[in-house]
């Protein structure tokens, strides 16, 4: 009901303000199908860097040299800045599996303390012009590792009381 009285308001505004209602329709679907177009290949992109990451086996390389650190919490420190949802999957592993609470308060602060740097490098600043993408990157994921830092070094000091 709220939807065809909306349609119905922009039609009646078109109408008094004398605007060619389908050139205005197929010029905004021609825009929005350029913006899909420019979000649709870095989606991609971010989605067969994290199977490639997954598959490749480097995840059980990084572990086998490193051997009091969890898997999963390497695991979700590489994933962040790619995907909080593959990442909220590996918290929710820890939170399974490890009923250790220092794993778990880990885990948790590195999901809230980093960001998805490519995601939003790939998808918020699709539409700005002459920016420097490269460097953009470095920012975040210097920010991200500050914040996997921070996270471990709180988590440790808070483990102390847990």
């Amino acid at each position: 009901m709220i939807i065809g009285i909306y349609i119905m308001l922009i039609f009646t505004i078109g109408f008094i303000r004398k605007v060619d209602l389908y050139q205005s329709f197929t010029a905004g679907i021609k825009k929005g199908l350029k913006d899909v177009y420019g979000l649709i290949s870095p989606l991609i992109a971010l989605h067969i860097l994290v199977k490639l990451i997954l598959t490749s086996g480097i995840l059980e390389f990084i572990t086998s040299y490193i051997s009091d650190v969890n898997p999963l919490i390497v695991l979700e420190c590489i994933l962040k800045p790619f995907s909080y949802s593959g990442s909220l999957v590996v918290l929710t592993n820890i939170i399974k599996e490890q009923m250790n609470s220092h794993h778990i308060l880990l885990g948790s602060m590195i999901l809230f303390s980093t960001d998805t740097t490519f995601f939003v490098v790939g998808t918020y600043l699709n539409g700005v012009k002459n920016i420097n993408y490269s460097k953009l990157i470095k920012l975040c994921l210097l920010v991200n590792v500050f914040g996997i830092l921070f996270s471990v070094i709180f988590s440790k000091l808070v483990g102390v009381f847990i």
